[in-house]
């Protein structure tokens, strides 16, 4: 018996083919734009801040000059009193509030205020002038009494100063507004006016006004006659 026998080969497969779907792109999302409301009402807002930020720089701004300008002049009356020990002699510090100034100057002699001459003060230790917005003021003065030990010095109307913000100061001519601080050497005090007591005073004020509304700062210096202790007030 013959047997027969054949080869089988394996036939490569034919490959396979996938067929896949086209990539989607992907669609841009439509973009809204504002509208002209939310635009005005974006820039009403942005308005509105931007008023408040700059009105209170220029608050702060105003409050810091008169707080140097108020400092400036307190130092002055305090070295005025100073220069009396430093120099032997008497000294006088002389303010003038209706044209905002001040002088410190030897006064040897004394010093008699209805003949000082402001183009010729004499011999100044030194001088200045409150800034725009600062006045020696107001009419009414600090408006409350200054607490105890300077409780006695006439602030209020009660208690007779020639102003109520410049309690020492000539309330009529020669040198009207005028008003003179004389430190002795040995450390006490007059004054050019006002009722007797422990010491006088005057008053300075500030009206700081910016587009982010209006502030108002009142200070009251004192000086006591007995010994020259100078001190501000600041409600």
């Amino acid at each position: 018996m013959t047997l027969s026998v054949r080869r089988c080969e394996a036939r490569p497969k034919a490959p396979s083919v996938i067929h896949r779907a086209p990539a989607q792109k992907n669609q841009p999302l439509a973009r809204r734009g504002f509208t002209l409301l939310e635009a005005v009402t974006v820039l009403a807002v942005i308005g509105v801040v931007t008023t408040i930020i700059v009105g209170g720089l220029e608050i702060l701004r105003k409050s810091s000059l008169f707080t140097g300008s108020s400092a400036d002049l307190i130092t002055s009356l305090r070295k005025t009193r100073a220069e009396a020990f430093g120099r032997g002699t008497y000294t006088a510090f002389i303010i003038d509030t209706i044209g905002g100034r001040w002088w410190g100057i030897e006064a040897p002699g004394g010093m008699n205020l209805s003949t000082f001459n402001p183009s010729s003060p004499g011999t100044v230790i030194l001088s200045g002038s409150l800034p725009s917005g600062t006045i020696f003021g107001p009419s009414g003065g600090y408006g409350v009494a200054l607490p105890t030990p300077f409780a006695g010095i006439p602030v209020l109307p009660g208690q007779s100063p020639n102003f109520a913000y410049c309690s020492f100061c000539n309330t009529a001519n020669p040198n009207q507004g005028f008003g003179e601080i004389l430190f002795e050497p040995a450390g006490s005090v007059q004054f050019s006016g006002g009722p007797p007591g422990i010491g006088q005073q005057f008053t300075i004020q500030a009206t700081l006004q910016s587009a982010g509304g209006l502030r108002v700062r009142t200070m009251a210096v004192a000086i006591t006659a007995l010994n020259g202790v100078i001190e501000k007030f600041e409600p």
